[in-house]
């Protein structure tokens, strides 16, 4: 039996996080407006990216090595999705 091959998706990904820090609505300075996000990308792009990588989150994507059926956090769906009970009657 092939195992499932596993893959790992961003749950959220760079517009999220920016909108996410843009949500209290932009910045006056000096009589202008700018996003936040755009403030923190533009002046400090490390601390921009840690922040980034802080707020993304990601999952597994489970795929049957048959159909490229894919299964959210559920390796075992992937393992017996093409399976039936004559491909168990071939192993005994």
């Amino acid at each position: 039996m092939k195992e499932p091959k596993c893959e790992e998706r961003e749950q959220y990904d760079e517009d999220d996080y920016k909108e996410m820090l843009d949500c209290d609505g932009p910045v006056n300075v000096c009589g202008m407006q700018f996003d936040p996000s755009r403030i923190l990308e533009e002046l400090d792009p490390i601390a921009f990216r840690c922040g980034l990588n802080d707020f993304q989150e990601y999952y597994d994507v489970y795929i049957c090595p048959e159909c490229d059926e894919e299964y959210e956090e559920d390796e075992e769906g992937a393992k017996y999705c093409c399976q039936s009970d004559d491909d168990d009657d071939d192993d005994e």
